[in-house]
């Protein structure tokens, strides 16, 4: 992505305690999937003004091995064996990917750190181990601060509540969601974007009518339910000092999520689609690697998702991507577009076994002639001045002109501090449930409110 305009980069630092995905889990699937799309029709730049290449402070070869954790989803097979190999040339290190179960990262990452059995690097989310609400511990990984990369950061909101830069970023800016949907369905039922809730509905009820199912939903997989309620909870909260206040409320007990005003609403339109059956009957035993079929071959008209979505459909109906686009879930008027302010990022553990190795490894895999193969494969939201982000597809090139550069644009993290960290999980069963028909919305926010307590008087938290 190009760098970020003052006020887009001002927005998307908004911050919520509150809820589902910051996306170590849920996004693992979609964090990690952080890369927009390749297209020969579209490039993005990098800004005229770039910074010079720079290069990775020569040193000696190192003949060691170091260990590296990463989520299955942030695995990108073909431009990471290019980029592993250039390192152990440039370096001599060896790098030993440890390739985890997407929603097992989150646990697994936290009782290792528990029992001192770290590996040396994480392959995470920037988000979960730096802002107000991180799901790791910030001292549990080095300070990379004096590293060359950070002064060619294009986004450099990517630190710890004390400034420190403990994660290298693959991306300027995180995961984009919202309703993918195609186009030449719309103007065949000559359907315009809809940007009222009322209006989706309409939009759905004329698709439904054409023979095509309205919206597709995949809820046998946990991490893409959530994606509605984020995207919801993200828009009727508010914006940076709305969501820093309400979240400091949760964890302080001085207010209940069942008395957030409209995150019953955002579960209840989420519901309506179920019960006006404007949905995929199979909705819960549908997965998201079924989707792409029903997507690609028109027999769904939208689903909502990432931004990573052309790039998969291009893999499967190649070039089909061009007549796609996204629009804001439109739980509000005239809703903003959900942008994360997250990244799949390289982090180092502060007792790593090989720290000064994995210490090199970060600075040597964010060099241009090293990263860029990642975006070559993976194009889109550069993090870095000198490297350009590679072609995006046209769906995404939309988004960043119609949104991002305009900063119409809003965010949420579920960094879940010490209240919510872990249970994204368990919380996104709960939306399950409630689209099952087994809870109201009501009763997920009170089952919402019960966790958070059981675990908060589990750590004897202030205020529980």
């Amino acid at each position: 992505m190009k760098k970020m305009t003052a006020k887009a980069k001002r927005t998307t630092m908004i911050v919520m305690l509150l809820i589902t995905i910051i996306a170590l889990t849920a996004c693992s699937k979609s964090t990690s999937n952080t890369e927009a799309s390749a297209s020969p029709e579209v490039k993005a730049t990098v800004a005229e003004t770039a910074a010079p290449p720079s290069e990775e402070p020569k040193a000696q070869m190192m003949d060691e091995t170091v260990s590296m954790l990463i989520p299955a989803a942030q695995y990108k097979e073909k431009s990471y064996k290019q980029i592993i190999a250039k390192i152990k040339e440039k370096t001599g290190i060896t790098i030993d990917l440890q390739v985890t179960p997407d929603n097992q990262l989150d646990n697994l990452v936290k009782t290792k750190i528990a029992a001192n059995e770290v590996p040396d690097l994480l392959h995470g989310n920037a988000g979960g181990a730096s802002g107000p609400f991180a799901i790791y511990p910030d001292d549990a990984f080095t300070d990379l601060s004096d590293q060359s990369w950070v002064s060619r950061l294009v986004n450099k909101d990517f630190k710890t509540k004390d400034g420190k830069y403990i994660a290298a970023p693959i991306n300027s800016t995180g995961f984009v969601l919202g309703m993918f949907y195609n186009k030449d369905i719309f103007t065949k039922l000559n359907l315009t974007v809809p940007t009222t809730w009322a209006d989706f509905i309409k939009v759905c009820e004329a698709i439904k009518a054409s023979g095509v199912t309205p919206v597709y939903m995949m809820d046998k997989d946990l991490w893409t339910i959530q994606i509605w309620e984020t995207v919801g909870f993200g828009q009727v909260i508010g914006f940076k000092d709305e969501y820093l206040a309400v979240g400091q409320q949760v964890l302080e007990n001085k207010i209940k999520m069942k008395d957030i005003p409209k995150l019953d609403s955002v579960l209840s339109k989420h519901l309506e689609l179920v019960q006006k059956e404007l949905i995929n009957k199979d909705h819960i035993t549908a997965t998201y690697d079924g989707m792409h079929e029903i997507i690609g071959s028109g027999k769904a008209a939208m689903v909502a998702m990432g931004q990573w979505e052309p790039s998969e459909l291009d893999k499967k109906y190649p070039g089909i991507s061009q007549k796609f686009g996204m629009f804001p879930i439109p739980f509000e008027d005239n809703a903003p577009m959900f942008v994360a302010p997250s990244s799949s990022s390289l982090l180092v553990f502060k007792n790593a076994k090989h720290l000064e190795a994995a210490k090199r490894v970060v600075e040597a895999w964010t060099q241009p002639d090293v990263i860029s193969a990642y975006y070559e494969e993976n194009p889109g939201f550069s993090a870095y001045t000198d490297v350009p982000s590679g072609n995006v597809l046209l769906p995404i090139k939309e988004v960043e002109d119609n949104y991002i550069k305009k900063g119409n644009i809003t965010a949420s993290v579920f960094g879940g501090g010490d209240i919510a960290a872990g249970l994204d999980n368990d919380i996104w069963k709960m939306y399950q449930d409630m689209l099952a028909g087994g809870k109201t919305p009501t009763q997920v926010l009170e089952s919402m409110d019960k966790r958070f307590a059981q675990q908060a008087k589990a750590k004897s938290l202030s205020g529980w």
